[in-house]
């Protein structure tokens, strides 16, 4: 897989801010555009490594969620990043897609208030 096949498919899903620092690609994209820049993704054989979040509403008003997307055991690595607004914070989930997500989807929604729409199990995964 190429970086310029990946960056066509983040254009093709309004991602903005694409830069490609060394073997990495990095972007923004609509939190509501996540799902299907995922399944785009996937396509390519790039699944979720990792999903956050941090609350940025102090110095941005909203919370950034960053999504991590690499192959297996090769490169390039896809950081997306999204905003969501701090006074609705609800963003597609990944969970149907994958375990990893779903598990770092549900620490987000127990830690942030960030509501992953659509996912099945949102009982409480953090311990405290």
């Amino acid at each position: 897989m190429s970086v310029r096949r990946v960056e066509e498919t983040l254009a093709a899903h309004g991602a903005t801010g694409v830069t490609t620092p060394r073997d990495a690609i990095r972007a923004r994209v609509r939190a509501a555009d996540v799902r299907a820049l995922a399944d785009a993704l996937d396509r390519l054989g790039l699944q979720a490594q990792l999903v956050t979040a941090a609350d940025t509403r102090e110095s941005a008003g909203d919370f950034t969620l960053v999504y991590v997307f690499a192959p297996p055991a090769a490169r390039p690595v896809v950081t997306v990043l999204a905003s969501v607004p701090g006074d609705a914070p609800r963003v597609p989930s990944l969970a149907t897609r994958s375990f990893a997500a779903s598990r770092f989807e549900r620490e987000m929604h127990d830690l942030l208030g960030i509501v992953p729409e659509g996912h099945p199990d949102l009982r409480r995964l953090a311990l405290h």
